[in-house]
Parts: C-alpha cells; sequence; structure tokens
C-alpha cells in the first residue's frame, strides 16, 4: 500500500463495516468489482483491473476508489473500513489518507474513460475522513481496519439510501 487513498480506493475488500445503527446493530456492505477501481493520468484502459493501487508505479501515479450502496441503511454513529493487505512496496511505513469524493459513483464506475486528470485528481484531495500510518510489508490476507472519522460518518448519513 502506499500513500494517498479515497474512500475510493479498490480491490478485493472485505467489507466496509458500518458500526453501531439506530437499533444498535451492524451492518457489513460488500463491493463487486464495479464498485471499485483505480484512476490514473497517463496509464491506458484499466476497466479489466480491480486490484487497488496508490502511488507510483515507475513513472505511473495511481488513486484509487470504492463505492458502496447505502439503500438499507440507517444512521451510523461509527464505521470502519476494511480492505486485505496484499502486497506493499516502498517505505516500511507510508501514510494512507481517506477522502471524499465528488465523482459520481457511476462516473468511477465507467474505468474504460481512464485515464482521467479530473478524476485522478478528485480522488486524491477532498474532506479528509481519516489518516492513518500503515505499515508497508506484513502478511498479504490480513484485514486492516480503519476506522472512520466524524466527517465520514456526516457524509454517510447525509448519503443513507443514495450510493457513498
Amino acid at each position: 500500500m502506499k500513500n494517498c487513498y479515497k474512500l475510493a480506493i479498490t480491490a478485493a475488500i472485505v467489507g466496509f463495516g458500518l458500526g453501531t445503527l439506530n437499533v444498535a446493530q451492524a451492518a457489513t456492505l460488500s463491493l463487486s468489482s464495479s464498485n471499485q477501481g483505480l484512476w490514473s493520468t497517463v496509464s491506458g484502459n484499466q476497466t479489466e483491473n480491480d486490484n487497488y493501487f496508490t502511488g507510483r508505479l515507475g513513472t505511473d501515479l495511481y488513486h484509487n476508489f470504492f463505492t458502496f450502496d447505502l439503500s438499507a441503511l440507517a444512521e451510523v454513529s461509527t464505521a470502519t473500513l476494511q480492505i486485505q493487505r496484499f502486497e506493499g512496496s516502498g517505505d516500511r511505513t507510508n501514510t494512507l489518507g481517506f477522502f471524499d469524493v465528488s465523482t459520481s459513483a457511476d462516473v468511477l464506475s465507467q474505468k474504460e474513460n481512464n485515464p482521467n486528470v479530473n478524476i485522478y485528481n478528485d480522488l486524491g484531495s477532498g474532506k479528509n475522513y481519516g489518516t492513518f500510518n500503515v505499515s508497508t510489508f506484513g502478511n498479504r490476507d490480513e484485514i486492516l481496519s480503519f476506522i472512520l472519522n466524524s466527517n465520514a460518518i456526516a457524509d454517510i448519513n447525509a448519503r443513507s439510501g443514495k450510493f457513498f
């Protein structure tokens, strides 16, 4: 894993665990390949690539995304993003940031339009949902959990019944 993610990352995600709901229940939202992907400024078609990678690979830069269908979700008070580590490179520890995204979920899923500088930039900026120091190396099957901040909780609740 490398630097800057967005709530918008990519890959085989295990789930977006949303803590306690109004009725003290927990929900886990899963992703399909159309709900995740990566965007760059220079690389060609990424339609078939559902891996997640953020940072630099050679001279190419990447940002990732995840989207979630919140149609069956009530109000939440906590949110934890869980993703599988897979493989990392670079420094032993990198800073990982999650951010909001203004590009709509349906546009993000149209990865055949990659590269797109505007979408790439959108995925690397915005309202911060949490910043974490992450060990780059470890068990590739490990599930990493990131407790998202109040900005994320407010935006999740504002998007209840829609895509996030």
